[in-house]
């Protein structure tokens, strides 16, 4: 994807032409800043860039103590209120039934109520007995139940067969409701990867996880990071200083439940228990008494996906409460390409509603419990009667029918779904793309053309209606993605584009970490490594176990040949993560590099005991225990890397 020319627009709820895009303009700096233009070559402005001083966003604690008066606010008919407090104290969704257990015996058949539970209180729906399979010839997998544990298993055999490693990982979570599939989670000390190995429905079968390569991948080590598992879990517990990790235990409720939709219910029993008079107010969260966009934001808090949602200063992948809007926490960049012709399909169900006809017409009345019952699901038979009468409550005989004939709406379906026809099924390209068009189209073009395919990309932000994001907002979340770009593309015109948008934000906000971290990737993309070092530098004096910063610092200074802070920066990673394999192996390498072969060769093994697949590692320590003297090691090392290259290290040199 060329994204250097690319443009930003607003994707908005209103109809194409009412968006908003805003011009850009840099205003003076410190003399600092203007070195730093000058040293990058950023002398002209960004054409992306959207920068307008405004007031920074506000803390969740600050948030609350500012929501408007409901009652001050009576008077203004347009004013989109927001509860007064939020409730703080959780219960979990067992204490919701004594009260309400009609909805929730009807919510467990909901695939939510499923959407993460303990592998071992698993629900039988895999079949372990036809888990083993295949991908290249040498690599195998299988999943097997013991004493009350499930393993998963990858085996690699050498080119004559002969058994090389069988690595056996114990699994602990289990992710999805296995409508779609299922994937599986490890838990080392509060740090949860992705195991290799996922469960699919169609079939079913058993087979690579989603975004694993056959030939090469990250086995067991895929981090599932917060931002993940903010949805996919009812309440997690996270770590108080190591982001992506978690405390004990890992979730006080592992599945989605009651407080996720409508806020923390110990308030709410406290309320009834004290037997208030009529006229007291409630403090549980109903979304159905919530603005349209406030009670969208209950879903798109997980149904909005997007390319990238970047967190607003402050605020953290668990902070959104019901009644919220969606931008207090996140400014959303989303995937949108196609929507304003018609011809987008892949993308997230939200952004394909907003773009319908039925929502623009609607005034934005029409959202997602319209159509969707959060409590329960409709069995697949009655489906197509089911969504057919949400339906009808705006097409009904006398207001906008349908214009086929009834007798050709039969012949596509029995049932007359109008589903079938405005809102088809099609296959998606990864799991979180939609599996139902919910453009709710007339006429349903022909899927995979483009908009115009020699058009730049453009980066659209997600407008929530309602919701005026600050441009500082805005370019801050500009900045933060075309800095991961760059790093991650190697893409130098787009780091110096990063650097102009993010310098003036982190001079306004010195401890806004997410912000400097990624001016750090665009400094070193830019050419300017000694400024991303300083960079990074800072973040760490603000959080000195930033895991992230602790690596691209220590990848840096190892790149650079600076070996002794390379040392230093991987042995103070290693002491925040002792799980990953990665760091173990470059931190031999810098040891073998310092003629410190005794801890690098204890580094090696201990990178080779997390993943024995690593054939670089093995022939490093046939060299290192020549270099110690000790040949018959340095031959058994050899003689793995020859088993898992097909090359001996002699040949290889």
């Amino acid at each position: 994807m060329n994204v250097e020319h690319s443009k930003v627009v607003r994707f908005s709820t209103l109809p194409a032409g009412q968006a908003c895009t805003m011009p850009c303009i840099i205003h003076g700096h410190t003399l600092t800043v203007l070195v730093l233009l000058f040293l990058i070559g950023c002398g002209k402005e960004n054409e992306n860039k959207l920068v307008r001083p405004s007031a920074r966003k506000k803390s969740a604690d600050q948030q609350i103590a500012a929501v408007p008066d409901p009652v001050a606010d009576a008077a203004k008919p347009s004013a989109d209120v927001a509860p007064t407090t939020f409730a703080k104290h959780f219960v979990g969704s067992q204490a919701c039934n004594a009260c309400h257990s009609g909805i929730a015996d009807e919510y467990k058949t909901h695939p939510m109520s499923h959407s993460m539970f303990a592998t071992s209180q698993g629900d039988g729906l895999e079949d372990l007995s036809t888990s083993e399979f295949t991908t290249l010839p040498e690599f195998s997998y299988q999943v097997e139940s013991h004493d009350g544990k499930v393993f998963h298993h990858e085996r690699r055999t050498s080119g004559d067969g002969e058994l090389v490693y069988d690595q056996a990982i114990p699994i602990d979570l289990s992710v999805g409701s296995g409508e779609r599939g299922r994937s599986y989670l490890t838990n080392v000390d509060g740090r949860l990867n992705q195991s290799m190995i996922s469960w699919y429905a169609d079939g079913p079968k058993w087979g690579l996880s989603p975004g694993y390569a056959p030939e090469f991948n990250e086995r067991f080590e895929r981090r599932v990071t917060h931002a993940c598992l903010s949805c996919h879990s009812g309440r997690a517990n996270p770590h108080p200083t190591d982001n992506d990790r978690f405390a004990e235990p890992a979730f006080h409720e592992h599945a989605i439940g009651c407080e996720r939709c409508h806020g923390a219910g110990g308030e709410h029993i406290d309320f009834h228990q004290a037997k208030p008079d009529i006229a007291s107010t409630d403090p549980i969260v109903n979304p159905i008494h919530l603005s349209s966009a406030r009670r969208d934001a209950v879903c798109t808090q997980c149904h909005l996906q997007g390319r990238r949602r970047v967190l607003q200063v402050g605020q953290s992948e668990y902070g959104f409460r019901p009644g919220m809007n969606l931008s207090d926490i996140w400014v959303t960049l989303v995937k949108t390409e196609g929507v304003k012709s018609g011809t987008a399909a892949a993308v997230s169900q939200v952004e394909q509603m907003y773009s319908s006809v039925c929502y623009q017409q609607s005034s934005g009345e029409l959202t997602c419990i319209s159509c969707h019952d959060p409590h329960s699901r409709p069995p697949k038979t009655e489906r197509a009667v089911f969504y057919r009468q949400r339906c009808l409550q705006c097409h009904e005989t006398g207001k906008t029918e349908c214009s086929e004939p009834l007798t050709e709406r039969l012949k596509i379906s029995s049932a007359d779904s109008c589903v079938a026809c405005h809102m088809p099924t099609f296959g998606a390209a990864d799991v979180h793309a939609s599996q139902t068009d919910h453009r709710i189209l007339k006429q349903v073009p022909q899927q995979g053309r483009s908009e115009n395919p020699d058009a730049a990309p453009e980066i659209i932000v997600f407008d929530e209606p309602g919701v005026n994001l600050s441009d500082d907002e805005v370019n801050r979340a500009l900045g933060v993605f075309q800095a991961e770009l760059a790093y991650l593309n190697g893409d130098s015109k787009l780091a110096q584009q990063a650097v102009q948008v993010l310098i003036p934000l982190v001079e306004q906000n010195q401890q806004d970490v997410d912000c400097i971290f990624a001016l750090g990737k665009a400094m070193v993309q830019a050419g300017q490594p000694q400024m991303a070092a300083r960079a990074w530098s800072t973040v760490l004096q603000i959080q000195p176990r930033h895991e992230d910063a602790l690596e691209a610092m220590a990848s840096m200074m190892h790149q650079t040949g600076q070996l002794e802070e390379a040392r230093k920066a991987y042995e103070q990673l290693h002491s925040v993560n002792p799980t990953r394999s990665r760091y173990l192996g470059r931190m031999a390498h810098v040891m073998g590099q310092l003629r410190e072969f005794p801890k690098g060769i204890e580094a090696a093994e201990a990178a080779l005991k997390i993943d024995p697949s690593l054939a670089l590692a093995h022939g490093w320590l046939s060299e290192a225990y020549l270099e110690t003297g000790d040949t018959e090691k340095a031959q058994q090392h050899a003689k793995m890397f020859e088993k898992l290259t097909g090359t001996s290290k002699k040949s290889s040199e």
